[in-house]
């Protein structure tokens, strides 16, 4: 039975895209030292880094190494690929296949790596007993630094899901703010940047976003610029970014990112149809309503941008209006709105009609009403509308 020792130019080629030396590896498979196989798992490891996940899950899904190790590796790569598609039940089928054939191996480093996996996994679904379980598995065949390092990481994301973001920063900060030298540095500074935005912290976490943004070619860099783009916007209490049109729409974080973008152009239908998106890949953590499951996300990018939006429309408990009136139904759309809301989508259930510019002359008469009879203040802001109390009348 070939052991991993025995696949030298492939472990040398992991090694590689590991470091992300793209081009040594592009110049070592051009050499065709690599076996069919092994050129596969590579090919797939590459294509998931570039973003192309669907491309990569396909090319692993059609090919069937015959060496029990080389299966091993082919778990490993398929279950990154779903951890990055949120698909973590997926994700940790695979690592428990890989552990099984890692222990026919006798493979302590593959085993290492497969524990900790599954217990990342396990902690992404909320289902501490396993995390622990697995995370103690792991932590019996640390053999390095880097092994121990890896093993704290994960400890610090769990400690981070239940709120405990003081105790998981100083655990963190260990490594970062240590003058030893540590590899993976984009996951731990990402990891710290999260815990201090969720700290409130804003001006540390952007020093820390800025850097990885301007050098970051890791699987991270999606989530890196989603949280580094919604880190500026609410420091700045400003509005935020478009999502670039190269954002994979498989990633967890376009989702994220479009949800909010969407709030806050006044759409919460479609708002709410990204949401459920979320829902759908991983009901461990997103709940319905923009709502998480656990208290740590309470505090989350998200969440804190979400509160942002809400914050800016301020509740008015009175309706001045004649009821059923158009300047009532106004008042009432938007008091009871989440988020500012499009003038199209405004006329829509004010006359219970689809959009048409027609309206659009009746709409802005019914602004105006509302602005000269009430102490209700009317605001449009980035082409949506909502509405404030001039006074205590109304609060």
């Amino acid at each position: 039975m070939r052991q991993r020792s025995d696949f030298i130019e492939y472990n040398q080629a992991v090694a590689l895209y590991l470091k992300r030396e793209t081009k040594k590896l592009a110049a070592m498979m051009s050499k065709g030292v690599l076996a069919h196989s092994e050129r596969t798992l590579i090919k797939a490891r590459l294509l998931n880094l570039e973003g192309k996940v669907a491309e990569a899950e396909e090319l692993l899904k059609s090919h069937t190494p015959t060496s029990k190790y080389l299966k091993a590796q082919k778990n490993n790569v398929l279950s990154s690929i779903y951890d990055k598609l949120s698909r973590y039940q997926s994700a940790a089928v695979c690592n428990q296949k890989a552990i099984n054939l890692y222990h026919e191996l006798s493979d302590n480093e593959g085993l290492f790596v497969s524990y900790l996996n599954l217990s990342i996994n396990y902690s992404r679904l909320s289902l501490e007993e396993l995390f622990e379980y697995n995370w103690k598995k792991a932590k019996k065949f640390v053999v390095t630094k880097e092994n121990q390092n890896s093993l704290i990481r994960a400890k610090v994301s769990y400690l981070a899901k239940l709120g405990k973001f003081e105790e998981a920063l100083v655990i963190i900060q260990h490594i970062t703010k240590s003058e030893e030298d540590y590899n993976n540095k984009a996951t731990f500074l990402n990891l710290e940047a999260d815990i201090l935005v969720r700290l409130k912290r804003f001006n540390e976490a952007l020093e820390i976003y800025q850097n990885l943004a301007r050098t970051n070619k890791s699987l991270t860099r999606f989530r890196i610029a989603y949280e580094y783009q919604v880190t500026l916007a609410l420091k700045g209490q400003s509005k935020l970014k478009k999502l670039p049109p190269d954002f994979p729409r498989e990633s967890e974080y376009f989702h994220l990112w479009n949800t909010l973008i969407c709030l806050q152009d006044g759409d919460p239908e479609q708002a709410h149809l990204s949401w459920l998106e979320l829902v759908r890949i991983n009901p461990d953590k997103y709940l319905a309503e923009f709502r998480y499951k656990d208290i740590g996300d309470f505090n989350s990018h998200f969440s804190q941008y979400y509160q942002f939006l809400k914050s800016k429309i301020s509740d008015i408990s009175l309706n001045p209006f004649k009821q059923g009136s158009a300047t009532y139904k106004f008042v009432h759309i938007l008091k009871h709105s989440q988020t500012p809301l499009r003038k199209e989508l405004i006329i829509e259930q004010i006359w219970d009609i689809p959009y048409s510019p027609d309206f659009d002359a009746r709409f802005y008469k019914v602004v105006e009403r509302v602005k000269k009879n009430s102490k209700i203040t009317v605001i449009m802001r980035n082409s949506t509308y909502q509405i404030q109390s001039k006074g205590p009348n109304y609060l």
